[in-house]
């Protein structure tokens, strides 16, 4: 089975997303006085970001993919699916 994928420059925007949210990380007490937010609500924001900005990663096209990394890519996207899934419930039992 042969997935959508991004185009390959989404990978760099998804680079210089989490590069910058890893930047927020660490000016954290800066930010949190300039926009007057909670610690923890900034936090949860800035997690959040650096997910998608991995998601994004994750889902672009390499320079050169063949079928073979299409399939290991869907395979193993599946089962870190299903682990986070597993998981959260077993967190919420």
């Amino acid at each position: 089975m042969i997935g959508k994928h991004l185009p390959i420059f989404y990978k760099t925007i998804g680079l210089i997303i989490g590069i910058t949210t890893l930047i927020a990380f660490l000016l954290n007490d800066f930010y949190i006085k300039w926009l007057n937010i909670d610690q923890s609500r900034f936090d949860l924001i800035l997690k959040l970001v650096i997910l998608i900005s991995l998601v994004i990663i994750v889902f672009s096209k390499e320079k050169y993919e063949t079928k073979q990394i299409t399939d290991l890519r869907l395979r193993e996207l599946k089962g870190s699916i299903s682990a986070g899934i597993t998981d959260e419930t077993l967190n919420l039992i």
